[in-house]
């Protein structure tokens, strides 16, 4: 009874993460076909702002052997997860494939395919200013790094030895990559970020009363999940 009720109380997001969790299991054992099945069911529920659940679905149809299912799962891809040409070229479980001809073709028609996202959303204006958001959400985020002026690959490098040094132990390590990572940042941008943030989620506020909730905005609200 309790199983059914849990069951029952799912939402279809609840149901499409569990679904992709489950995939990305299989596909990771190379249970290609099952991995498959999984994704299927899931893109069947709800179509997500994101290319990678296609793009892990058109891996497994490439390791079993269906080059068109493959093909017709990457442009999906494009056109109804929105996955960008860089992505497109750095999806590690396409890199067997890059000089097919079916690949470079889909490279070459890119634009198109992009057009062929922007044309599916309902209200292109509304879109874009999500879009717009994000970009202030996450430009106030980048703030610290654009004053340390360190690189993505240095930061990247300063969290695989801040780990290394905790597992250590190593206080004097630590301490160095703690100042790297965690930059003690003026007052006033961390002012900067709550004005941000309070000004992205009273204009959210208004378009979903206006429009209905708009699924990439999500981590807009996650940035509120304290308050609201």
């Amino acid at each position: 009874l309790s199983s059914s009720l849990f069951l029952s109380a799912q939402t279809k997001y609840d149901k499409f993460d569990q679904l992709i969790l489950e995939a990305d299991s299989l596909k990771i054992v190379g249970e290609y076909q099952h991995a498959y099945d999984k994704y299927a069911n899931a893109l069947r529920i709800l179509i997500p702002d994101s290319g990678t659940p296609y793009f892990c679905m058109a891996e497994c149809a490439l390791k079993l052997g269906n080059i068109q299912k493959c093909k017709k799962l990457i442009i999906e891809g494009l056109t109804k997860g929105g996955a960008e040409y860089d992505y497109l070229i750095r999806y590690d479980g396409f890199k067997d494939i890059q000089m097919m001809p079916f690949y470079q073709a889909i490279l070459k028609e890119y634009n198109q395919y992009r057009q062929q996202y922007f044309c599916s959303k309902e209200n292109i204006d509304v879109f874009l200013e999500i879009l717009s958001l994000l970009e202030k959400d996450q430009l106030v985020r980048k703030t610290e790094d654009y004053f340390t002026n360190y690189s993505e690959e240095e930061l990247m490098e300063a969290r695989k030895q801040f780990v290394e040094a905790q597992e250590k132990g190593d206080i004097v390590k630590l301490d160095v990559y703690k100042k790297i990572l965690f930059p003690k940042v003026e007052d006033k941008y961390s002012d900067l970020m709550v004005r941000v943030d309070d000004s992205n989620i009273k204009r959210l506020i208004e378009i979903t009363k206006k429009y209905g909730w708009q699924p990439k905005a999500w981590i807009l609200l996650w940035h509120h999940r304290g308050s609201y």
